[in-house]
């Protein structure tokens, strides 16, 4: 009885100690899985158009250059940036940033801290953006809408379901999966825009990127991204 007493709460003890482990390790997985960059880092080293990174701290300061307001010049120092812009506090944290066109100006503002400076016209701009964040498997199918934003997460490439087609795909594919093969989104994550198309009478297969697509014939549904 006395020794069965103590194995019950040494047992109960270790599953506790487990649960709370694991509790913290989902609370810190999104930023042990994005994409770890420096104070300095541009968006230029980015070449996709979407992208999930973790921002360290100590990058609220003039060293790094910021152009801009809410729509910042490709050369704007990402984490800077996005204190300026209130999306991370000065502790840090993870930022996902879309590219979009340049601008014909940008405005100079002083928030949070940051002084971002006015600039004329820079041929590539980006913004922080959210959307819902779906997982691996989710597929086009799941969404009524034919253009719509997903937030993919990290460690797409190795998980997930299927994917048949390239650069256009079968509606019925994963949807982060096949943006990480278009080359939209890196395997740390990040913004997709889908646009849902007609079935094609043949998918063809590739591999990009850490992910391998496969062929299909005739199937009613596809889409692509913007």
């Amino acid at each position: 009885m006395f020794n069965s007493f103590y194995e019950e709460r040494l047992t109960r003890g270790s599953m506790l100690r487990a649960t709370r482990y694991l509790l913290l390790l989902f609370t810190l997985l999104p930023f042990i899985s994005s994409e770890l960059i420096k104070c300095s880092d541009t968006a230029r080293k980015f070449k996709e158009q979407s992208f999930t990174l973790q921002c360290p701290t100590g990058c609220a300061t003039d060293y790094y250059s910021v152009w801009g307001s809410d729509i910042y010049t490709e050369d704007s120092s990402i984490c800077a940036a996005a204190i300026h812009g209130g999306t991370i506090p000065h502790s840090g944290g993870s930022v996902t940033l879309e590219k979009k066109a340049g601008q014909g100006s940008y405005t100079g503002t002083t928030r949070n801290g940051v002084t971002s400076r006015r600039y004329n016209w820079y041929p590539t701009s980006y913004v922080f953006v959210s959307a819902s964040t779906i997982s691996c498997s989710h597929h086009a199918r799941a969404f009524a809408e034919n253009q719509f934003k997903v937030h993919c997460p990290a460690n797409c490439a190795s998980q997930g379901s299927s994917v048949w087609g390239t650069d256009i795909y079968t509606d019925d594919s994963s949807i982060c999966r096949a943006a990480i093969h278009a080359g939209k989104i890196r395997d740390s994550g990040g913004i997709a825009e889908v646009l849902k198309r007609p079935g094609q009478s043949s998918y063809s297969a590739s591999q990009r990127f850490g992910v391998s697509t496969r062929s299909y014939g005739s199937w009613s549904g596809s889409f692509v991204f913007s």
